[in-house]
């Protein structure tokens, strides 16, 4: 996952060290449950299946109000995979 941007669209100023993420039941399921696969164009490359989302919120400040800001774009995990070659 990448990092949380400083402001928002709409002028929103992220409160640093105030991230707080989550994941569903499903998605923790998905997790405890993944068997890695080999990867077959790859073969010290290891993969699972696809993850899901990560629910994120920030507090934000703007005009010296204070809010919680919730990030739509960016908080999904892809496919984890590891290269089994690199140290």
């Amino acid at each position: 996952m990448g990092a949380v941007p400083e402001t928002s669209s709409d002028g929103w100023t992220m409160v640093e060290g105030m991230v707080k993420r989550s994941i569903s039941e499903d998605t923790q399921r998905t997790l405890d449950t993944m068997e890695a696969a080999p990867s077959y164009d790859e073969p010290t490359d290891v993969q699972g299946s696809s993850v899901g989302s990560v629910e994120t919120t920030i507090d934000c400040t703007k005009d010296g109000q204070n809010g919680v800001c919730e990030m739509w774009l960016g908080g999904g995990m892809s496919i984890p995979h590891v290269d089994m070659a690199d140290p």
